[in-house]
Protein backbone atom coordinates (compact mmCIF):
# COMPACT_ATOMS: atom_id res chain seq x y z
CA UNK A 1 0.00 0.00 0.00
CA UNK A 2 2.98 2.19 0.52
CA UNK A 3 3.97 2.34 -3.12
CA UNK A 4 0.49 2.80 -4.07
CA UNK A 5 0.45 5.79 -2.19
CA UNK A 6 3.71 7.03 -3.72
CA UNK A 7 2.51 6.83 -7.22
CA UNK A 8 -0.35 8.30 -6.33
CA UNK A 9 1.87 11.76 -5.29
CA UNK A 10 4.23 10.52 -8.09
CA UNK A 11 1.05 10.99 -10.64
CA UNK A 12 -0.23 13.88 -8.87
CA UNK A 13 2.67 15.85 -9.44
CA UNK A 14 3.44 15.11 -12.89
CA UNK A 15 2.54 17.77 -15.34
CA UNK A 16 2.35 15.65 -18.02
CA UNK A 17 1.21 12.04 -18.93
CA UNK A 18 4.17 9.19 -17.27
CA UNK A 19 5.69 6.16 -18.66
CA UNK A 20 6.45 2.76 -16.83
CA UNK A 21 10.00 4.23 -16.39
CA UNK A 22 8.82 7.44 -14.75
CA UNK A 23 8.01 4.83 -11.98
CA UNK A 24 10.18 2.77 -11.77
CA UNK A 25 13.10 5.55 -11.81
CA UNK A 26 11.31 7.10 -9.29
CA UNK A 27 12.79 6.83 -5.50
CA UNK A 28 9.69 5.71 -3.28
CA UNK A 29 10.08 2.58 -6.43
CA UNK A 30 13.87 2.06 -5.12
CA UNK A 31 13.92 -1.97 -3.96
CA UNK A 32 10.83 -3.02 -6.08
CA UNK A 33 11.51 -4.84 -8.78
CA UNK A 34 9.67 -3.84 -12.35
CA UNK A 35 6.94 -7.13 -11.79
CA UNK A 36 6.24 -5.63 -8.21
CA UNK A 37 5.73 -2.32 -9.88
CA UNK A 38 3.60 -3.09 -12.78
CA UNK A 39 1.26 -4.93 -10.36
CA UNK A 40 1.36 -2.00 -8.89
CA UNK A 41 0.24 -0.39 -11.38
CA UNK A 42 -2.45 -2.74 -12.24
CA UNK A 43 -4.21 -2.41 -9.29
CA UNK A 44 -4.30 1.25 -9.24
CA UNK A 45 -5.64 0.68 -12.94
CA UNK A 46 -8.48 -1.92 -11.87
CA UNK A 47 -9.47 0.42 -8.39
CA UNK A 48 -9.93 3.32 -10.89
CA UNK A 49 -7.13 5.38 -8.92
CA UNK A 50 -5.67 6.21 -12.14
CA UNK A 51 -6.74 6.97 -16.10
CA UNK A 52 -4.37 4.61 -18.02
CA UNK A 53 -3.21 2.27 -20.92
CA UNK A 54 -1.33 -0.77 -19.44
CA UNK A 55 -0.53 -3.10 -22.11
CA UNK A 56 1.37 -6.51 -21.59
CA UNK A 57 2.74 -9.16 -23.26
CA UNK A 58 1.69 -12.47 -23.20
CA UNK A 59 4.29 -13.37 -21.08
CA UNK A 60 3.10 -10.54 -18.52
CA UNK A 61 6.05 -7.99 -19.52
CA UNK A 62 4.59 -3.89 -19.84
CA UNK A 63 4.73 -3.74 -23.61
CA UNK A 64 3.49 0.25 -23.24
CA UNK A 65 1.95 1.62 -19.95
CA UNK A 66 0.76 5.69 -20.24
CA UNK A 67 -0.60 7.07 -17.09
CA UNK A 68 -2.71 9.96 -17.89
CA UNK A 69 -3.84 11.00 -14.55
CA UNK A 70 -5.86 10.50 -11.11
CA UNK A 71 -9.09 9.98 -11.32
CA UNK A 72 -11.64 11.20 -9.20
CA UNK A 73 -11.93 8.21 -6.69
CA UNK A 74 -7.69 8.21 -7.19
CA UNK A 75 -7.89 12.00 -5.56
CA UNK A 76 -10.14 11.13 -3.11
CA UNK A 77 -8.09 8.18 -2.01
CA UNK A 78 -4.77 10.51 -2.18
CA UNK A 79 -6.16 12.91 0.09
CA UNK A 80 -7.70 10.69 2.46
CA UNK A 81 -3.64 9.84 2.77
CA UNK A 82 -1.64 12.52 2.09
CA UNK A 83 -0.41 13.38 5.31
CA UNK A 84 2.07 11.55 6.55
CA UNK A 85 0.64 11.22 10.63
CA UNK A 86 -2.57 10.09 9.54
CA UNK A 87 -0.97 7.37 6.88
CA UNK A 88 1.13 6.02 9.99
CA UNK A 89 -1.98 5.56 11.84
CA UNK A 90 -3.78 4.13 9.72
CA UNK A 91 -1.05 1.64 8.85
CA UNK A 92 -0.89 0.97 12.66
CA UNK A 93 -4.51 0.28 12.99
CA UNK A 94 -4.89 -2.09 9.87
CA UNK A 95 -1.97 -3.83 11.28
CA UNK A 96 -2.62 -4.14 14.79
CA UNK A 97 -6.06 -5.24 13.64
CA UNK A 98 -6.49 -6.94 10.91
CA UNK A 99 -3.45 -7.12 9.52
CA UNK A 100 -4.01 -6.69 5.92
CA UNK A 101 -7.52 -5.67 4.35
CA UNK A 102 -9.18 -3.80 1.25
CA UNK A 103 -8.22 -0.36 -0.53
CA UNK A 104 -11.50 0.61 0.66
CA UNK A 105 -11.25 -0.17 4.15
CA UNK A 106 -8.00 1.16 4.38
CA UNK A 107 -9.43 4.46 2.91
CA UNK A 108 -12.43 4.54 5.51
CA UNK A 109 -9.70 3.74 8.47
CA UNK A 110 -7.72 7.00 6.69
CA UNK A 111 -10.44 9.01 6.31
CA UNK A 112 -12.21 8.22 10.11
CA UNK A 113 -8.15 8.98 11.60
CA UNK A 114 -8.63 12.52 9.40
CA UNK A 115 -11.77 13.40 10.37
CA UNK A 116 -10.45 12.95 14.31
CA UNK A 117 -7.52 14.52 13.92
CA UNK A 118 -9.33 17.75 12.73
CA UNK A 119 -12.53 17.35 15.11
CA UNK A 120 -9.77 17.38 17.97
CA UNK A 121 -7.90 20.55 16.25
CA UNK A 122 -11.37 22.00 15.97
CA UNK A 123 -12.03 21.67 19.65
CA UNK A 124 -9.51 23.18 20.70
CA UNK A 125 -10.25 26.53 19.00
CA UNK A 126 -13.14 26.65 20.87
Amino acid sequence: MDLVRKFLIVVEDAKEPLRFGDFRDSPGAKGFSEDEILYHLRLMQAHALIDAVIEESDDGACVACLVYGLTWDGQDFLDALRDDSVWEKTKRAVRESVGSTTFEVVKCVAVEASKRMALGALAGMF
